[in-house]
C-alpha cells in the first residue's frame, strides 16, 4: 500500500484546461504528463491538498501535478531537461536560400512589402553563381558532410528569371544529399515540374479562400489573380507525388470562408490525399503594420473552432502556432511534442542566405541591415547579433522562470521583443490562457469523435 505523499504544492508547469462539462485535462509541460480529472480533482488543486485522499495525491504526485520541489528546484528540472535534450540532439541546420527578393504577387498583408522601398534594380537582383558556390561553402563548414535541409524562400522563388539559379541549388544540394523545402506562391509551379520532378522535395502553398476573395488578395502584378495557376501548381505536384503544406492566411477579410477551402480541396481530393496537409496562420499585427484587416491570435482561432462546430471540414486543418503543436501531437499521435526551450528556428538552427551575401536567422528581418547576424561572402563571419539570437532561450529571459506557459511558448517571438522592448531578453507573451482554452477543448473533442467513428 502507498503511503500518504507530503504535498506542498501544484507545480508550477501544471496546467488545467477545461476539456468538457465535468472534463479537465491537466497538462504538465515539464513531466510531459496529460490527464483527464473531474471538477472535484481541479477544486482540490485550488485548495489545501492536505485535506485530499491519500490514492488521489499520489496519483497527482507520481505524475508531477504536485509536487514537494520548490519553484526554484523545478525550474533546475527544466535546466536538466534542456541539457539532456541538447547533449543528445544531432543539431543539423536548415539553410535557407533566397533567390531573389523580388515577387511575382503584390500581396496587401506581405510582411516585406518595406522591402519595395529599396527600389526595382535590388528587389530584382538574382543570386549569383559565386554566392551559391560560397552558400555551399558555408554549409559544408557548419554542417560537414552531413544530410540536412536546404530551403527556398523569397520573395518568390521560383520565377522565370530564378530558374538558372534554382536548378543550380537543386542539383547541388541533391548531389550531397539534402531535402529540400520551398516556401512559394505557387504561381510558377506548372512551370517547375521539370525541375522537381523525382526530388525530395517538400512545397508549402497558399490558398486564401474561394477564387474569388483569393484573387482579392494574392495579387498579380498586372492585377489579375492567381487562384487558377496555384490550383493547377497543386495538382501538378501531386501528381509528381511532391508533398505539399497547403496554408491560409487568416483575418477578418476571409475568416468565414476557410471551411470553402477546405470544401474546394475536397473536390479537388487533396484532402484524402496522403501528400498534403492544411494549416491555417493568422495574420496578426506585429507583422502587417497598417494592414487594416489584422486580428489577434485568440480572435482567430476562437471564430475557426466556432465555425467547426457546423463545419466539422475543419477539424482536418491543422493550426500555426508553436505552442498548440505540441498539444496537436498529444492528441494525434498521444503524447506530448518536445518542451519549447526556445521559441523558433531563429533561435536555432536556421540560416537564412540572401542574394546579396548577408545572413539572417529570422525571416522577418531579412533584407533589413538591423537584422543581419553576418556575412557568408567573401567568407563566412557572423556578427554579436548572431549569438544573441542563438542564445535566447527561456533561461535568459527572467519573466519565463515562473510561467506555466514556458515549455510551450520558448519566451515568444524574438523578433516582435525586439519591436516592442528593444531586447531579445524580454518575452513575447501571447494570450496563452484564452488560447488554450479554446483549442484544446476543440481537439479534446475532435480526437474524441474520430475515436468514436473508428
Amino acid at each position: 500500500m502507498k503511503k500518504k505523499v507530503n504535498i506542498m504544492r501544484m507545480s508550477t508547469y501544471c496546467i488545467a484546461v477545461q476539456a468538457d462539462e465535468d472534463e479537465y485535462l491537466l497538462i504538465n509541460s515539464l513531466t510531459g504528463a496529460v490527464d483527464v480529472v473531474d471538477t472535484d480533482v481541479i477544486n482540490l488543486l485550488q485548495s489545501d491538498l492536505s485535506q485530499g485522499e491519500p490514492s488521489i495525491l499520489n496519483f497527482l504526485h507520481e505524475r508531477g501535478h504536485i509536487t514537494q520541489a520548490s519553484p526554484e528546484e523545478e525550474f533546475e528540472d527544466i535546466r536538466t531537461l534542456y541539457e539532456r535534450f541538447t547533449e543528445n540532439r544531432k543539431n543539423l541546420h536548415t539553410h535557407m536560400i533566397i533567390p531573389t527578393y523580388d515577387c511575382n504577387l503584390v500581396c496587401p498583408y506581405c510582411f516585406l512589402s518595406d522591402l519595395r522601398k529599396k527600389g526595382t534594380q535590388w528587389l530584382s537582383t538574382v543570386i549569383s553563381q559565386e554566392l551559391i558556390d560560397k552558400v555551399f561553402e558555408a554549409i559544408a563548414e557548419v554542417d560537414g558532410t552531413e544530410k540536412g535541409r536546404i530551403a527556398l524562400y523569397g520573395g518568390e522563388p521560383l520565377m522565370e528569371k530564378t530558374m538558372p539559379a534554382v536548378e543550380e541549388i537543386l542539383e547541388r544540394g541533391e548531389s550531397l544529399g539534402h531535402s529540400f523545402i520551398i516556401l512559394t506562391n505557387g504561381v510558377s509551379l506548372c512551370q517547375y515540374m521539370d525541375l522537381l520532378r523525382g526530388r525530395n522535395v517538400t512545397l508549402q502553398v497558399t490558398i486564401d479562400g474561394p477564387k474569388n476573395l483569393h484573387d482579392k488578395r494574392r495579387i498579380r502584378k498586372d492585377g489579375t489573380g492567381s487562384f487558377d495557376q496555384i490550383a493547377a501548381g497543386i495538382d501538378a505536384a501531386l501528381k509528381e507525388n511532391l508533398r505539399v503544406f497547403l496554408r491560409t492566411n487568416l483575418d477578418s477579410e476571409n475568416l468565414g470562408a476557410l471551411s470553402e477551402v477546405v470544401d474546394f480541396a475536397r473536390k479537388k481530393g487533396w484532402v484524402d490525399n496522403p501528400l498534403l496537409s492544411m494549416h491555417f496562420s493568422p495574420i496578426f499585427e506585429k507583422t502587417c503594420g497598417t494592414y487594416k484587416h489584422s486580428m489577434q491570435r485568440k480572435d482567430v482561432y476562437t471564430a475557426v473552432v466556432s465555425n467547426a462546430t457546423s463545419h466539422q471540414e475543419l477539424n482536418t486543418v491543422s493550426f500555426d502556432h508553436k505552442g498548440i503543436a505540441v498539444l496537436e501531437r498529444l492528441f494525434l499521435k498521444g503524447e506530448l511534442g518536445a518542451p519549447r526551450f526556445w521559441y523558433c528556428e531563429a533561435n536555432d538552427d536556421m540560416i537564412i542566405y540572401d542574394p546579396f551575401g548577408d545572413l539572417y536567422v529570422c525571416f522577418e528581418h531579412v533584407g533589413d541591415e538591423a537584422g543581419r547576424v553576418g556575412r557568408y561572402d567573401p567568407e563566412l563571419k557572423w556578427n554579436e547579433k548572431y549569438s544573441q539570437w542563438r542564445e535566447r532561450t527561456i533561461f535568459t529571459i527572467p519573466e519565463c522562470k515562473e510561467c506555466k506557459y514556458a515549455l510551450l511558448c520558448g519566451g515568444g517571438c524574438g523578433f516582435a521583443a525586439l519591436e516592442k522592448y528593444g531586447s531579445l531578453d524580454r518575452p513575447l507573451c501571447l494570450e496563452y490562457h484564452e488560447i488554450l482554452n479554446v483549442v484544446v477543448p476543440h481537439l479534446y473533442r475532435s480526437r474524441r469523435e474520430d475515436l468514436a467513428q473508428t
